[in-house]
């Protein structure tokens, strides 16, 4: 039985796996960050309310992208899916809460820039895949 050397937190991940997540957090991170600066051309609690919407979207699926990509066992392929499962169901869960303490205690906040910002970067890691297209990306078939 060999050992592996590589960190816990990367075994049984393959490099493009671990690219491919990388990928999607960066894309989260800047569109969390150009969102506010888009809106603040119209004013300064545009640009807070796409920073929280942007906060909330990139924090719920950053969660989630972190689940899908830890490592787990082949042969637990009805664990993998229950997995897979309740991370959406949690991350549902803490969209709604998120939205209704922010809707609830901050009553500067304009709720088109926090939703367009939330939908924007909730969209980002789909709209800006490697290949273009909503399928696997070529580097993802090849393996």
């Amino acid at each position: 039985m060999a050992l592996s050397t590589r960190p816990p937190s990367q075994q049984g991940q393959s490099k493009p796996a671990r690219d491919t997540l990388k990928h999607l957090l960066v894309t989260q991170f800047a569109a969390t960050i150009l969102a506010p600066l888009v809106f603040a051309a119209h004013s300064m609690e545009a640009a807070g309310s796409a920073l929280l919407g942007g906060l909330v979207a990139s924090s719920g699926l950053a969660w989630q992208a972190l689940r899908f990509f830890r490592p787990y066992r082949a042969a637990q392929p009805g664990a993998l899916l229950a997995g897979m499962l309740m991370s959406e169901v949690f991350k549902l869960l803490f969209f709604a809460a998120a939205f209704a303490l922010i809707f609830k205690t901050q009553k500067w906040l304009l709720h088109l820039p926090f939703l367009l910002a939330f939908i924007v970067v909730y969209l980002a890691p789909l709209m800006a895949r490697p290949s273009g297209r909503l399928g696997a990306s070529k580097h993802e078939r090849a393996e």
